[in-house]
């Protein structure tokens, strides 16, 4: 995503780029597992909206120089690798059911600025297909 030209409050979003690697293998006729990686540049934003910078409008129990609306902290590289499971239920009284487990880790991030980086996450759903 390639941002262009500020929006009419003077500021810019980051330009941002991902790119995703994804390859599953059937185990059985029922149960496959699935690898991926990610990689996610986002800059930081250019710019800022005076409605909304802290710096002028301090709020309750928040430093005026908070991190948090700074510009320069926002945006960051990460790479995260994920491994998931699939199950599809092909008779009985989940017939057409698939529910999946995917678990996904970062392998590097470089945040910028002062900002939390990404711990494992865990992603499960339940899906029905007629």
């Amino acid at each position: 995503m390639l941002r262009i030209g500020d929006n009419d409050q003077g500021y810019t979003l980051g330009n941002r780029v991902d790119v995703t690697v994804w390859g599953a293998r059937k185990i059985t006729d029922s149960l496959s597992a699935s690898v991926k990686i990610d990689h996610t540049c986002q800059e930081e934003i250019d710019g800022s909206d005076p409605r909304l910078d802290a710096r002028r409008m301090p709020m309750m129990g928040m430093s005026m120089d908070s991190p948090t609306f700074d510009p320069e902290s926002q945006g960051r590289d990460l790479t995260s690798v994920g491994l998931g499971l699939n199950y599809y239920f092909q008779s009985g009284t989940l017939k057409g059911h698939r529910i999946a487990a995917e678990w996904e880790t970062p392998l590097d991030q470089k945040v910028n600025g002062v900002q939390l980086e990404l711990d494992s996450t865990w992603t499960v759903g339940w899906q029905y297909a007629w």
